[in-house]
Protein backbone atom coordinates (compact mmCIF):
# COMPACT_ATOMS: atom_id res chain seq x y z
CA UNK A 1 0.00 0.00 0.00
CA UNK A 2 1.50 3.35 -1.00
CA UNK A 3 1.78 6.82 1.23
CA UNK A 4 -1.36 8.41 1.76
CA UNK A 5 -0.80 11.63 0.12
CA UNK A 6 -2.87 14.94 1.23
CA UNK A 7 -3.22 18.05 -0.57
CA UNK A 8 -3.55 21.05 0.80
CA UNK A 9 -5.14 24.63 -0.63
CA UNK A 10 -5.79 27.56 1.49
CA UNK A 11 -6.80 30.75 0.77
CA UNK A 12 -4.63 33.31 -0.48
CA UNK A 13 -4.05 35.22 3.02
CA UNK A 14 -1.81 34.68 6.13
CA UNK A 15 -4.83 34.05 8.38
CA UNK A 16 -5.90 30.97 5.68
CA UNK A 17 -2.19 30.16 5.32
CA UNK A 18 -0.64 29.73 8.72
CA UNK A 19 -3.61 26.73 10.03
CA UNK A 20 -3.17 25.11 6.61
CA UNK A 21 0.74 25.23 7.09
CA UNK A 22 0.18 24.01 10.84
CA UNK A 23 -2.00 21.24 9.47
CA UNK A 24 -0.11 20.02 7.16
CA UNK A 25 2.93 19.61 9.50
CA UNK A 26 1.06 17.47 11.85
CA UNK A 27 0.15 15.43 8.90
CA UNK A 28 3.82 14.92 7.70
CA UNK A 29 4.75 14.53 11.57
CA UNK A 30 2.31 11.44 11.48
CA UNK A 31 3.38 9.48 8.21
CA UNK A 32 1.15 11.37 5.94
CA UNK A 33 2.82 12.35 2.53
CA UNK A 34 1.32 16.28 1.94
CA UNK A 35 1.64 18.92 -0.51
CA UNK A 36 0.29 22.66 -0.29
CA UNK A 37 -1.13 23.71 -3.97
CA UNK A 38 0.28 27.98 -2.83
CA UNK A 39 0.91 31.41 -4.85
CA UNK A 40 4.67 32.52 -4.45
CA UNK A 41 3.50 34.57 -2.35
CA UNK A 42 3.74 32.09 0.44
CA UNK A 43 6.27 29.58 -0.45
CA UNK A 44 8.83 31.07 2.26
CA UNK A 45 6.95 29.78 5.10
CA UNK A 46 6.75 26.15 3.62
CA UNK A 47 10.19 26.40 2.78
CA UNK A 48 10.82 27.37 6.69
CA UNK A 49 8.97 24.33 7.41
CA UNK A 50 10.75 22.79 5.11
CA UNK A 51 14.14 23.29 6.40
CA UNK A 52 12.80 22.85 9.91
CA UNK A 53 12.39 19.09 8.73
CA UNK A 54 8.41 18.72 8.02
CA UNK A 55 8.64 17.22 4.28
CA UNK A 56 6.20 19.32 2.45
CA UNK A 57 5.50 19.51 -1.00
CA UNK A 58 4.90 22.47 -2.56
CA UNK A 59 2.68 23.24 -6.27
CA UNK A 60 3.08 26.54 -7.43
CA UNK A 61 0.29 28.70 -8.74
CA UNK A 62 0.18 31.90 -10.60
CA UNK A 63 -1.58 34.32 -8.96
CA UNK A 64 -3.31 36.61 -10.24
CA UNK A 65 -4.55 34.44 -13.03
CA UNK A 66 -4.78 34.62 -16.23
CA UNK A 67 -7.79 36.64 -17.39
CA UNK A 68 -7.55 38.17 -13.94
CA UNK A 69 -8.83 41.90 -13.27
CA UNK A 70 -6.45 42.09 -10.52
CA UNK A 71 -3.36 44.13 -11.02
CA UNK A 72 0.30 42.30 -11.03
CA UNK A 73 1.51 41.73 -7.70
CA UNK A 74 -1.17 40.93 -5.41
CA UNK A 75 -0.64 37.71 -4.15
CA UNK A 76 -2.61 37.78 -0.90
CA UNK A 77 -6.16 38.84 0.48
CA UNK A 78 -3.95 40.76 2.98
CA UNK A 79 -2.98 43.31 -0.26
CA UNK A 80 -6.58 44.19 -0.93
CA UNK A 81 -7.52 47.94 -0.22
CA UNK A 82 -10.65 48.92 -1.55
CA UNK A 83 -14.64 47.09 -2.19
CA UNK A 84 -13.74 46.75 -6.06
CA UNK A 85 -10.35 44.82 -5.40
CA UNK A 86 -12.09 42.35 -3.05
CA UNK A 87 -15.02 42.27 -5.81
CA UNK A 88 -11.68 41.16 -8.52
CA UNK A 89 -10.01 39.13 -5.55
CA UNK A 90 -13.38 36.99 -5.61
CA UNK A 91 -13.74 36.79 -9.65
CA UNK A 92 -10.06 35.61 -9.64
CA UNK A 93 -10.33 32.48 -7.59
CA UNK A 94 -13.02 31.00 -9.54
CA UNK A 95 -10.06 31.16 -12.50
CA UNK A 96 -8.21 28.82 -10.17
CA UNK A 97 -10.16 26.07 -11.19
CA UNK A 98 -8.77 25.02 -14.13
CA UNK A 99 -5.25 25.06 -12.29
CA UNK A 100 -6.36 22.91 -9.44
CA UNK A 101 -7.82 20.36 -11.44
CA UNK A 102 -4.33 20.12 -13.94
CA UNK A 103 -2.44 19.29 -10.54
CA UNK A 104 -5.34 17.01 -9.19
CA UNK A 105 -5.36 15.01 -12.44
CA UNK A 106 -1.31 14.92 -12.49
CA UNK A 107 -0.86 13.67 -9.10
CA UNK A 108 -4.00 12.10 -8.08
CA UNK A 109 -3.79 12.60 -4.37
CA UNK A 110 -5.89 10.63 -1.76
CA UNK A 111 -7.64 13.30 -0.24
CA UNK A 112 -8.48 17.30 -1.24
CA UNK A 113 -7.99 19.51 1.91
CA UNK A 114 -9.33 23.05 0.59
CA UNK A 115 -10.31 26.36 2.01
CA UNK A 116 -13.82 26.99 2.22
CA UNK A 117 -13.71 30.17 -0.07
CA UNK A 118 -13.31 27.54 -3.33
CA UNK A 119 -16.74 26.27 -3.34
CA UNK A 120 -16.16 24.70 -6.27
CA UNK A 121 -13.11 22.20 -5.26
CA UNK A 122 -15.62 19.85 -4.35
CA UNK A 123 -16.83 19.27 -8.28
CA UNK A 124 -12.72 19.64 -8.87
CA UNK A 125 -11.92 16.54 -6.71
CA UNK A 126 -15.16 14.66 -7.79
CA UNK A 127 -13.90 14.56 -11.47
CA UNK A 128 -10.77 12.68 -10.32
CA UNK A 129 -12.94 10.42 -7.21
CA UNK A 130 -10.86 12.50 -4.98
CA UNK A 131 -12.42 12.71 -1.55
CA UNK A 132 -12.71 16.79 -0.47
CA UNK A 133 -12.53 18.06 3.06
CA UNK A 134 -13.42 21.70 3.81
CA UNK A 135 -11.10 23.61 6.11
CA UNK A 136 -13.21 25.98 8.21
CA UNK A 137 -10.59 27.77 9.87
CA UNK A 138 -12.51 30.28 12.10
CA UNK A 139 -13.70 27.16 13.84
CA UNK A 140 -10.74 25.89 14.76
CA UNK A 141 -10.01 28.14 17.83
CA UNK A 142 -13.11 26.94 19.41
CA UNK A 143 -12.55 23.48 18.71
CA UNK A 144 -9.12 24.12 20.50
CA UNK A 145 -10.50 26.12 23.13
CA UNK A 146 -13.61 23.83 24.10
CA UNK A 147 -11.10 20.44 23.83
CA UNK A 148 -8.61 22.02 25.86
CA UNK A 149 -10.97 23.25 28.83
CA UNK A 150 -13.79 20.21 28.24
CA UNK A 151 -13.36 19.89 31.96
CA UNK A 152 -14.12 23.09 33.25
Amino acid sequence: MSQLHVFFFPLMAHGHMIPTLEMAKLFTSRGVQTSIIATPGFVKPIENARNSGFNIGIHLMKFPPEKSELPDGITSLDQIISDDMILKFTKSLELLQEPVEKLLEEFRPDCLVADMFFPWATDAAAKFDIPRLVFPRNKLFFFMYFRTHEDL
